[in-house]
């Protein structure tokens, strides 16, 4: 098989008479905040002439774009070897210079011309060179020309092509139709344009546009006014009534494991969207952590330079979070993420140069240099934006040890934290009296931030400041198998537990007060920039684990409000997850259960947010459910009194319980719609006294997720083959007597599950 030829060629000549049909395009500007400097101007590589005013704010002005060349309209062509060109039109007498750019893959001749056979230009494009050559000549009479390409693999192509004084676009490919085609540029205009507002005292905005031909969509802008002031950091959280946060977590920080970059969408999370940032200020939340992680996007010594893509990403969701209101954090993230086997992510290399296996002054040479770009980047923000300088870095052991070796890795992370301040502060403006957080080793959990603080190995020096622009990192996870142990474990093994003893109850407050004493109380800032537990993963637990879930999520954020801390409370969409990232309930609480974990979180912080759940009415079981189980009632709380509206409870007679345990039986219910959220089927011995032996059988969307659960749409019915469905069947069939409970998640109560028939078959 011959290998093909793809040929990429643009062919532009210029000269100020060639401007004979001019392609315009009209951007309306509207800077809703301040009276401002718009300006629209071709990105690298565009095409066109941009435009500039001052504008009066709130007054519509429009901006006026134009081509240099004029349109060209398409041409279909079938390239084939040897083809007939397409006739162009011939132009009339005049002079200039053409230059022509070919980018081959694989090796070609290219040679340009003249209709009676002489050649105008020629070169060669070699695949080792990239397939690329220039070739160019002045004084080069306008008007129809030949284009002849001819491949080392015998393959060629000639047509005609006009010199206009304009730019042309020609792409030509042997042995794909899909691409056999020559074309003229379709449209001047395109390639990306850049729209920048910009005004004194706000942080400038830019926008990427690909306006057409004629009138363009209004561009409504509204810039961030910039405020600084000389408040410590500690003095600014109390003007500011920040007392509610959240992470924005698994998201910007997310990295793919295989490439090693970082990448929204990694670990299953969805991008972030504007419509998310919008819907989490609507819950009161007063200040957002914004994880980002660099891998993959920084280049090589010497500069190491961070790509202008991320920055803009990181810029966007910034301008997003401060635009509705909030506070934002950003930080270096998962570049220093300790692995086992030892080995970390990112450049943040802390356990290599612990174990002389990387260069310390290397590390900190990038360090310094990504931060100033970081800082440079948002160098006209004002005090909203806070920078954090690392998350969690350590050489395998998060943060704990004792004696010398531990010392070390105290003063060697008090050196990155000093190596990464310096570098903001250097880049001047804004960045020298910014406020940045600075953690401990490891989990930075209250014990390791005091350890370090007393041995001065906390806060770098700061010349000017002191300490008043500095803020204490601290995370809050005690005790760890509660709150971060794998949740799906089973088993002996596992270090989960779902229980606290008083103890570790009564330890929320001390550490708290550990804080209070040795920062809040001197006038220096704390926030908890991670802590929680999983609220998502117990959300279909039972009603103590809930309960203990929630008393736990309300004791931590009050003690923090009462110590002075803020708390920003872990979210990583996943076992974390509390407000949804996206579909109709964006930014709210995802389950019945996260609503009431926030308005716990919320009522505790002290916020001003949260979801108010008026006292419903008291729910009423339906009274004509056909089929043999016929109506149900309510289920109880762990009280044995009051009533659990999410579960529907069937006392089984002894001819029902005698059919609900023989062979091949199956539970039918017949719904009013499809389930929206998960359920647990739930069986109980009353003699035996066995009062919850739970199987979940679907899952948060409503489908099923258990061997012998079926949806049948048609029919809105579900049905659970009971030997498949009940991983103890063996134990459920031994019960001299049974209740059946059916436990739903998606709705206020039982009754939105809409069971009209209930059958044992």
């Amino acid at each position: 098989m011959k290998r093909s030829i793809k040929v990429l060629f643009f062919a532009a000549a210029f000269a100020a008479s060639a401007f004979s049909q001019v392609d315009t395009a009209r951007v309306p500007v509207i800077v809703t905040n301040t009276n401002a400097l718009v300006k629209i101007v071709p990105a690298a590589g565009g095409n066109g002439f941009g435009d500039s005013a001052s504008v009066t704010a709130n007054q519509q002005h429009t901006l006026i774009l134009r081509s240099p060349d004029g349109g060209f309209t398409s041409i279909s062509h079938s390239a084939q070897k040897q083809p007939n060109a397409p006739a162009l039109v011939k132009l009339g007498r005049g002079n200039t210079a053409l230059s022509l750019h070919a980018q081959t893959f694989g090796n070609a001749a290219v040679e340009l011309f003249s209709v009676n056979g002489k050649r105008i230009l020629h070169g060669k494009a070699s695949a080792s060179k990239a397939g690329e050559t220039n070739i160019s000549r002045r004084n080069v009479a306008r008007g129809v020309y030949i284009l002849s390409v001819k491949g080392t693999d015998s393959n060629s192509f000639k047509s005609k092509l006009t010199h206009d004084g304009g730019k042309l676009n020609i792409k030509v490919a042997f042995g794909g139709a899909a691409e056999n085609r020559l074309a003229k540029q379709s449209d001047a205009l395109s390639g990306g344009w850049t729209l920048t507002a910009s005004s004194e005292g706000y942080v400038e905005k830019s926008l990427t546009l690909n306006p057409q031909k004629g009138d363009n969509p209004v561009q409504t802008i509204t810039l961030l006014p910039v405020v600084t002031s000389a408040k410590s950091a500690l003095q600014y959280f109390r003007d500011e009534n920040i007392k509610v946060g959240w992470n924005l977590g698994n998201t910007l920080d997310a990295v793919n494991t295989a490439t090693n970059v970082a990448v929204e969408g990694a670990w299953g999370t969805p991008a972030a969207t504007k419509a998310l940032i919008d819907a989490v200020a609507g819950q009161g939340v007063d200040i957002v952590r914004i994880g980002c992680s660099w891998n993959g996007h920084i280049g090589d010594a010497p500069n190491y330079t961070v790509s202008a893509a991320r920055l803009t990403r990181v810029k966007e969701v910034v301008d997003w979070v401060l635009g509705a209101g909030m506070k934002a954090v950003i930080n270096i993230h998962h570049d220093g993420n300790y692995t086992s086997p030892p080995n970390t992510w990112g450049f943040l290399k802390f356990a290599e140069v612990r174990r002389g296996e990387a260069d310390n002054n290397q590390v900190k040479d990038q360090l310094g240099k990504v931060w100033t770009q970081i800082a440079n980047h948002f160098k006209s923000y004002g005090d909203n934006l806070i920078f954090e300088t690392m998350n969690e870095v350590h050489s395998g052991n998060w943060g704990s040890g004792s004696g010398d070796a531990y010392q070390a890795e105290q003063d060697l992370l008090f050196e990155w934290n000093q190596t990464a301040l310096s570098a903001i502060r250097a880049t001047g403006g804004n960045n020298a009296k910014r406020y940045v957080a600075v953690p401990a080793l490891g989990s930075t959990e209250p014990a390791y931030v005091i350890s370090a603080h007393n041995r001065q190995k906390l806060l770098p020096n700061d010349p000017g400041n002191g300490t008043d622009k500095l803020i204490v990192s601290v995370h809050f996870y005690a005790p760890w198998q509660y709150t971060v142990a794998n949740i799906t474990c089973q088993g002996n093994n596992c270090d989960i537990k779902h229980t606290l003893t008083q103890a570790e109850l009564n330890n929320i407050a001390t550490q708290a007060g550990n804080i209070k004493t040795n920062f809040i109380d001197k006038g220096i800032a704390a926030y908890y920039g991670e802590w929680g537990a999983q609220t998502n993963g117990r959300r279909n637990m039972d009603q103590t684990i809930r309960d203990t879930h929630v008393d736990y999520i309300r004791r931590v954020a009050a003690a923090a409000a009462a110590n002075g801390i803020v708390p920003i409370i872990w979210d990583d969409g996943g076992n974390f997850k509390i407000l949804e990232r996206s579909g109709g309930s964006i930014g709210k609480p995802n389950t019945p259960f996260a609503t009431l974990v926030w308005n716990a979180y919320i009522e505790a912080a002290g916020g001003s947010g949260g979801i108010v759940i008026p006292p419903p009415g008291e729910p009423v079981p339906p009274a004509n459910i056909t089929g043999n189980l016929g109506n149900y009632a309510f289920g109880s709380q762990e009280n044995g009194i009051d009533p659990n509206y999410t579960q529907a409870l069937w006392e089984l007679s002894a001819a029902n319980a005698a059919l609900a345990k023989a062979p091949g039986t199956k539970l039918v219910l017949r719904l009013s719609k499809a389930p929206a959220g998960a359920a647990q089927f739930v069986w109980q011995g009353r003699t035996s006294e066995i009062w919850w032996q739970d199987n979940d059988i679907l899952g948060e969307t409503g489908s099923p997720i258990k061997s012998g659960v079926t949806w049948n749409a048609d029919t809105n019915t579900l049905t659970l083959n009971l030997s498949q469905a009940l991983a103890d069947y063996a134990r459920f069939t031994a019960q001299p007597d049974l209740n059946l409970i059916f436990a739903y998640y998606g709705g206020e109560s039982i009754n939105d599950m809409g069971i009209t028939s209930a059958n044992l078959e």
